[in-house]
């Protein structure tokens, strides 16, 4: 564990510094140099500096390069106006920017996988419901490391950990017409930070001396109580659990902290379940106050809250990240305060949650039909769940 204590330690100890000593300076100003194509406004307001759009694909870059850093400021979204602030970019020329470093959406159109504060196509925002886009809102977007996240109107919309891009340009492409953002700024965190020790998955699975454990063993429920109106059999060799009339779960004799849980699963469309982890012992129900809900659940399109292989009321997923009519896999990763949830073997979600940093029950959901008026029963199956547990 000494990697683990070092590199928390770190951490923490950097965000003091920055707590303490941060520099802010203008993001684009004809002080600094950059570049801009002819549709990119840039306007002084007062004592604000707007910087806008008069058509679609316009654009202003910053080509000195930023490892850690943090920028804030305002947009404005009325109209049809859209943009991505892209950061870490390694080829200022490339043509699909979100691939050669990190694009920030903002979009006031939540039907979408990539909705506002995603960065996209690798870490899918919270939708913020108390945004008025007609007013000017905040954000704010953070990479420490391989630590990013982005904030929008104070509240953490998305945060990821990625190796793809350490450091490289910054860039904003807007499309519409009028200003979008307001008082950019940005202040460096750290130079030229070097991320020593593998990711939270590459140590969970390979640590060393400690094999999986198969937790459920295809034969029986040896292990396993269940609560509720739930029940649960076994259906060739797999775990097969139906809600009844109210719901309830199979739940792990044992508890675990720190883990990498492996499974498959399989569901139908807009039947509802998942996997609680880290439940009290001591718990008389299994809720999402005392655990955390990685979700098996697939509502209502992209506007959807939480879908299959979200973190409930943490992180978002994708939407349809699932096979109705097959087995999928999935896996949930447990260290400290830090939870990812991959689903058929894509990252689909992951939080830093302090509050849930303690050992607890594994408990597989059989739930009612939340979101449709009649909520209906759920079926599931469950099958191959495994598991490497480092607490011992």
């Amino acid at each position: 564990m000494r990697y683990l204590i070092l590199s928390t330690t770190f951490y923490l100890i950097g965000l003091t510094g920055i707590a303490g000593q941060t520099t802010w300076k203008p993001l684009f100003t004809e002080n600094i140099s950059y570049s801009k194509s002819g549709n990119c406004t840039i306007d002084q307001h007062l004592e604000d500096i707007l910087i806008g759009t008069e058509g679609d694909g316009a654009w202003i870059s910053l080509d000195e390069p930023y490892h850690d850093f943090m920028i804030e400021g305002e947009f404005l979204l009325n109209g049809q106006n859209t943009a991505q602030l892209i950061f870490r970019l390694n080829d200022m020329k490339s043509k699909i920017p979100e691939i050669n470093g990190y694009a920030v959406q903002f979009d006031s159109d939540p039907d979408q996988q990539n909705c506002l504060g995603s960065i996209i196509n690798v870490s899918r925002a919270v939708w913020v419901d108390s945004l008025n886009f007609e007013h000017w809102n905040s954000f704010k977007v953070r990479a420490l490391g391989d630590h990013l996240q982005v904030f929008v109107a104070d509240q953490l919309a998305t945060e990821t950990h990625s190796r793809r891009s350490i450091q490289g340009g910054i860039k904003i492409v807007m499309n519409g017409s009028g200003p979008i953002f307001r008082n950019l700024k940005i202040s460096r965190l750290a130079e030229n930070q070097h991320l020593d020790g593998p990711a939270t998955e590459d140590y969970l699975q390979s640590y060393p001396e400690i094999e999986y454990k198969k937790i459920f063993d295809g034969k029986t429920l040896s292990g396993w109580h269940s609560t509720g109106s739930s029940e649960w059999k076994i259906v060739d060799g797999s775990l097969y659990g139906y809600s009844g009339t109210e719901g309830g779960f199979l739940i792990s004799d044992e508890s675990y902290h720190n883990f990498h849980l492996k499974f498959k699963f399989k569901i139908i469309e807009e039947d509802n379940s998942g996997i609680f982890i880290r439940r009290p012992e001591t718990a008389e129900e299994t809720s999402l106050l005392n655990s955390v809900e990685c979700n098996i659940y697939d509502h209502n399109g992209y506007t959807h809250a939480y879908p299959t292989g979200a973190l409930v009321r943490h992180a978002r997923s994708w939407y349809h990240m699932i096979d109705y009519d097959d087995w999928n896999t999935g896996e949930i990763f447990a260290l400290n305060d830090h939870i990812i949830m991959y689903i058929n073997g894509r990252k689909s979600s992951e939080a830093h949650l302090a509050d849930y940093d303690h050992p607890g029950q594994i408990c597989l959901q059989a739930g009612l039909q939340l979101a449709l008026p009649e909520q209906g029963p759920s079926e599931v199956y469950f099958k191959d769940i495994w598991i490497k547990c480092i607490d011992q």
